[in-house]
């Protein structure tokens, strides 16, 4: 019995960058583009490549790692510079879209250290509503059981109904 060969998978297909490839990279990195976006772009040019291809070929040449890298750090200067720029204005303009592109794009943060020094003695009393009321209840009826009537801080004395006979 011969055994039938089996038939190879085609290689897959060559990607070759040129150096239209390396501008377009470096123009959308330079823009913040992720390498999601990079591909996608590349790809409505009709040039086939995923991210994962994007970045082993980028471990492979340094060229193009070198203009991807390029391109990162004029975006992270560009916003740097602008940046400094709102900061100096006089009426905050842009303040809120720089914090959010410093925070999400240059790693920065914003944190507020919070150091507890000393001891914290709490007490909490937690009760329902259900046992306050029965505690109002039982302090009414000693009043009440004691011939001790009080009207409760706050409260409105009962008026005597008025009742008016006469002529008009």
């Amino acid at each position: 019995m011969v055994k039938a060969k089996k038939k190879r998978a085609p290689p897959p297909h060559k990607i070759i960058l040129t150096e239209e490839h390396f501008k377009t990279i470096a123009d959308l990195a330079r823009v913040g583009c992720s390498q999601d976006e990079i591909c996608q772009r590349l790809r409505s040019f009709g040039f086939k490549i995923s991210r994962e291809t994007l970045i082993r070929k980028m471990k492979e040449r340094e060229d193009f790692r070198a203009t991807y890298d390029a391109g990162v750090t004029d975006f992270k200067v560009g916003l740097r510079s602008t940046m400094w720029k709102q900061a100096q204005m006089m009426n905050n303009a842009g303040v809120h879209m720089s914090r959010f592109l410093a925070v999400n794009y240059l790693g920065m943060s914003d944190k507020v250290d919070h150091k507890h020094s000393g001891e914290v003695d709490t007490h909490v009393d937690i009760t329902s509503a259900k046992d306050r009321i029965a505690v109002k209840l039982e302090a009414i009826f000693k009043r009440l059981a004691g011939g001790e009537v009080r009207e409760p801080a706050g409260s409105i004395p009962e008026v005597a109904q008025i009742t008016y006979s006469g002529g008009s």
